[in-house]
């Protein structure tokens, strides 16, 4: 792989599938909180089911955002993903409203294993560190929770500024409060469409990070490992 431009100054992250994910997984959790109004679905088959209809509408979100849009959003998706399951929820209103709430308590979300001692690296470099995802405001007391807020200069919440990626103006934003001209900026995510294609279109270098392995061919522009940033930057 080839060593990043020698000319990076911040590095922004992208929050869920980079730095942490859902715990014990979305599926657990979704049975978990059915389970209190009385319907019990294997966790595997909640999974697929979400993963479906999350990639289906993933490219449908709307540029304008808010954290009432996010709310009902997310509401229109979970109502889809029961459907696909021919599955009914008596109180459907309350069992969303609880199922919102558990995603917003840091214990059901964990730091991937490499994410601190990358950040605390990153800390001790003269390079400017932010977030920037597609999120709500529940998106600040997770990072308080899981202990990482000071980690970073800026955190760039969609719902906070009304646009969301791959929307240029969500990047010239961050880059604004960053202080820092567009292509001395590296943004790491784990989404072609919204973490690539928008950081390339706002003149910003990028990195995707695939721990899956998916991208299977030699591509410079994928990491495994958000231990690789550290690695090229030396």
């Amino acid at each position: 792989m080839k060593p990043i431009n020698s000319t990076i100054r911040a590095i922004t992250f992208d929050a869920g599938g980079t730095l942490v994910y859902p715990h014990p997984s979305v599926g657990e959790i979704y049975r978990s909180v059915l389970l209190l109004y009385g319907v019990d679905i294997a966790s595997e088959t909640l999974e697929i089911s979400f993963n479906d209809v999350l990639q289906r509408a993933e490219r449908l979100t709307p540029s304008a955002v808010s954290d009432d849009s996010y709310r009902g959003w997310w509401k229109n998706l979970v109502r889809e993903m029961l459907n696909n399951l021919s599955v009914s929820v008596d109180h459907f209103d309350a069992f969303f409203e609880e199922l919102w709430w558990v995603f917003a308590k840091p214990e059901h979300w964990k730091l991937f294993p490499e994410a601190r001692e990358t950040l605390s690296e990153l800390n001790n470099s003269e390079i400017s560190v932010a977030i920037l995802s597609n999120w709500d405001n529940r998106l600040r007391h997770l990072i308080d929770g899981l202990g990482i807020a000071a980690h970073f200069d800026e955190i760039v919440i969609s719902s906070e500024v009304g646009f969301e990626k791959p929307d240029r103006q969500i990047f010239q934003l961050t880059q604004e409060r960053l202080g820092i001209p567009p292509s001395e900026i590296l943004h790491i995510g784990d989404s072609l469409y919204h973490d690539r294609d928008g950081a390339l279109n706002a003149g910003w270098q990028c990195l995707v990070i695939d721990r899956n392995r998916v991208t299977t061919k030699r591509d410079d522009s994928v990491i495994r490992s958000l231990a690789q940033i550290v690695e090229l930057l030396r």
